[in-house]
């Protein structure tokens, strides 16, 4: 098993960190870790190495929020009075990334076409008779990829997607008017496309001012020229200057009995400002490296210099008819056989994958791309993900995870959908879009996408389709059989041990692997976001009262001081509760507008995913019937048995095709009705690790002897009682007629 090196979080100047609860700034970097100062109390610092500081990243005790001391940032959060993103309520983040959605496409048109598309009312009245157009066609396109939200209970094989019905109603957004739009560019502009500036508020109107003399046109383009100037002066002191200069003029002017000056209007030296040289002024106010990534979004690349600056994710098809038609196996099937490949040959992948390593960072596998399946690679390239490595029997581990800076997309429709767009928001990553049909402009995803369908669909059966077919002895029944079921794990198991282990040409001969160990051990990281944020961004949301149990979700009780606390002060409320799907050891609550991790009462649930819960409830309930009242040590062994006997099962519900949402949750709590009995007895079964059957009668003699119940905890959670459906077995398979 390789060794990895502790990663190196990257920390930089602007940056808040949170460590402890305890605010810190950045202060200084040395080869082994960072000093930092107290936030209000700078006079104490104090030293941080990288194994310490990695470790407080493991533990949910590190949270940086990047760039929070900008004074871009500071200005947005002084102007909308919102101190982040997740802070703003949910329809408010909606309506933000509506109005961000306008500016970035304004500002990309307005970059590749200044003349057509100028920062002038015309120019944006022109831009919106094209975006309003463009909207349009993503809110219908998007609602067309979207699955039906099935009734059934998550389960580990999933329910089969289908695409809506025609003549349902489809809802839009009013897109805002040109002066609407001109303010809000003039604004996210300002504070440096932070979206916080884009909630709403009004503005003053402007004045009217006197035309313009040849005089003054004189005296204009010094004070014109001072804008681009590295104190980064305003427009409006740069306005200011120009007319105190003015005034000082006309005051030797009325000593010689001349007619005073009179300045331009405000409006008019903006409009002489805005005619300089973009790309000048940037460069010349904050530098070469922000310019360059200002106008990156209609540049041909991004420099990645460390994992997490860049990451791509796209939709990919593997087609195995395209495949066979390749090889020549496509002539010797016949009509019928070709046309069942067609319906039924092609599966959808939704690889991350970073730029600087090229280590695929997330995955998900789906029949039909959406943004469900956006949001769960997005999901799965921010956490730890050696659990599905070690599920879908892998040699090496896969533990490759970090913060993501910037994510480039194209403009599908699952990655300009609101949820997916959110998720990025709660990122706090830049979502960069590629112009449509330009796949060069991705060549890092388009390569690994070439390698997914060469490398991996091509090794599925164990050797090429070209030598068998060419020997004459291909055996279509035994060796061209592609299922479901064994697509996910197989395309994890190409992923981590084969492509992560091979030369890459675009490394220089380096391995994907080796690049991510030497990138994370000398440069550093963005830090991945704690288990709270990722909950908070990615988690299942569900409303809960609370009481003197706590909160309970899927038959478990949640309980810590803080919600006993919000609960004494403001009674039995509703809370608004996330959910991870993949651990149900902790949920987060929000109290106020802080989200706050609550933990479980059984410890046991720790690293347990929803679907393995589920389904041990349903066993249980299938098994003991109505009357039975299961004990959580049984409880904890029928996971356990499921662990053990359906890990390659939970890894396919984790890849995909579907994503629990709060309606299966409520489903799965209508149908089931347990009472789950934590006893000294029950116990025993976590520590002997003994068979749930034997734990049932040990538990059941002891439940009638005197010793006191430590907890009983009704559940009001499962899955529907009946037999369970057989897995679904969509088998390719390649066979002729006889």
């Amino acid at each position: 098993m390789p060794v990895f090196p502790t990663p190196i979080v990257l920390i930089q100047r602007h940056d808040l960190i949170s460590i402890r609860n305890i605010e810190y700034c950045f202060h200084d970097t040395y080869p082994d870790g960072y000093v930092m100062e107290r936030r209000y109390t700078p006079d104490l610092k104090e030293e941080f190495s990288h194994d310490t500081i990695w470790q407080y990243k493991i533990e949910g005790r590190l949270e940086i929020t990047r760039g929070y001391f900008c004074d871009t940032a500071a200005g947005a959060r002084l102007t909308s009075a919102f101190g982040s993103f997740a802070d703003l309520p949910r329809e408010t983040q909606l309506k933000v990334l509506e109005n961000q959605w306008y500016c970035d496409e304004f500002l990309a048109l307005n970059g590749s076409d200044r003349g057509t598309f100028p920062k002038t009312l015309k120019g944006f009245r022109a831009a919106l008779e094209i975006l309003i157009l463009k909207r349009t066609g993503q809110y219908v396109g998007a609602r067309r990829s979207e699955p039906r939200n099935p009734n059934a209970a998550p389960s580990a094989n999933g329910p089969q997607e289908s695409r809506p019905s025609g003549g349902e109603e489809i809802m839009f957004r009013r897109p805002p008017s040109e002066y609407t739009l001109q303010r809000k560019t003039k604004l996210y502009i300002a504070a440096g496309r932070n979206p916080l500036a884009l909630v709403d508020h009004y503005n003053n109107c402007g004045r009217r001012e006197s035309p313009v003399g040849p005089e003054v046109l004189a005296i204009m383009p010094r004070y014109v020229a001072a804008y681009a100037d590295e104190r980064r002066p305003s427009k409006a002191k740069c306005y200011f200057d120009f007319l105190a200069s003015i005034d000082k003029l006309n005051v030797a002017r009325a000593e010689e009995r001349k007619r005073p000056l009179v300045p331009c209007s405000e409006k008019t030296f903006r409009k002489a400002i805005n005619k300089l040289d973009r790309f000048d002024v940037l460069a010349a106010r904050k530098g070469i490296e922000a310019a360059r990534r200002e106008y990156a979004i209609v540049g041909p690349g991004v420099e990645a210099p460390y994992p997490g600056a860049l990451a791509y994710i796209d939709e990919g098809r593997l087609s195995l008819m395209t495949l066979l038609k390749q090889t020549g196996v496509w002539a010797m099937l016949n009509p019928y056989r070709q046309e069942l490949l067609k319906k039924s040959g092609t599966l959808w992948v939704v690889p991350v994958i970073d730029h600087a390593s090229r280590c695929v960072l997330g995955l998900s596998v789906t029949r039909t791309p959406n943004a469900a399946a956006a949001l769960n690679a997005a999901h799965l390239a921010v956490i730890d993900k050696s659990f599905l490595a070690a599920a879908s029997s892998c040699g090496a581990p896969w533990p490759m995870h970090t913060g993501i800076e910037t994510i480039a997309t194209d403009s599908g429709s699952a990655f300009i959908s609101d949820e997916f767009r959110l998720a990025l928001a709660g990122l706090r990553a830049k979502h960069l879009i590629g112009p449509a049909k330009n796949p060069q402009f991705r060549g890092t995803m388009e390569r690994l996408l070439g390698t997914l369908h060469t490398g991996f669909v091509t090794n599925f059966t164990g050797r090429t389709f070209h030598n068998v077919v060419e020997k004459g002895d291909y055996d279509a029944e035994a060796r061209a059989s592609l299922s479901d079921d064994e697509l996910p794990l197989s395309l994890v198991r190409f992923i981590v041990d084969i492509y992560h282990h091979t030369p890459h040409e675009g490394l220089n001969g380096e391995t994907p692997m080796d690049a991510w160990k030497r990138l994370v051990s000398t440069v550093g990281m963005p830090p991945p976001p704690n288990p709270n944020a990722v909950r908070v961004i990615f988690g299942i949301r569900l409303t809960r009262k609370p009481n003197a149990r706590g909160i309970q979700v899927l038959g478990n009780h949640y309980q810590s001081d803080a919600l006993q606390k919000w609960r004494r002060v403001n009674g039995d409320g509703v809370l608004e509760v996330s959910l991870d799907q993949f651990d149900l050891g902790v949920v987060s609550v929000k109290f106020g507008e802080d989200w706050m991790a609550v933990p479980a009462v059984d410890e046991t649930l720790t690293g347990v995913p929803l679907t393995l819960h589920v389904q041990a409830l349903a066993t249980l309930r299938k098994k003991f019937g109505a009357q039975a009242e299961i004990h959580a040590g049984i409880v904890h062994a029928a996971r356990r048995e499921l662990m053990e006997t359906s890990a390659a099962a939970i890894a396919r519900a984790a890849l995909g095709p579907t994503r629990p949402d709060a309606k299966l949750v409520a489903s799965a709590e209508r149908r089931l009705g347990i009472t789950i009995r934590s006893t000294e007895a029950a116990k025993a079964v976590v520590h002997e690790g003994v068979s749930s059957r034997k734990a049932l009668r040990f538990a059941t003699s002891a439940a009638k002897s005197p010793m006191p119940a430590v907890q009983e905890v009704p559940v009001q959670a499962a899955v529907e009682v009946e037999k369970p459906p057989k897995p679904r077995k969509s088998s390719w398979i390649i066979k002729d007629a006889k």
